[in-house]
């Protein structure tokens, strides 16, 4: 059965340290809740714990890099304003 519920800081947290509903979190759930705390910086904001786990995480393959969220239209702006200016 599918999960729906939407995944949160603390939901990804619990999960991660196997507390509250995170307990009886299945493999899936809980790469999903690594990979959530690593897209969103998470894992380096919290305990060591969290950023040497992501880290191992990541380089045994079952989670990935965090990847950069898509620039905005204003922030795209900027850059093409600065390079503009450079030139």
């Amino acid at each position: 059965m599918s999960d729906t519920k939407p995944m949160t800081l603390y939901r990804a947290i619990a999960i991660a340290e196997g507390f509250g509903e995170g307990i009886e979190a299945s493999a899936e759930m809980q790469q999903q809740a690594w990979q959530f705390l690593i897209d969103h910086g998470d894992a380096w904001k919290l305990q060591g714990w969290f950023g040497r786990t992501a880290r191992a995480l990541i380089e045994q393959g079952i989670c990935t890099e965090p990847t950069p969220a898509p620039a905005t239209t204003a922030e795209r702006r900027t850059t093409e304003r600065r390079t503009a200016t450079a030139a």
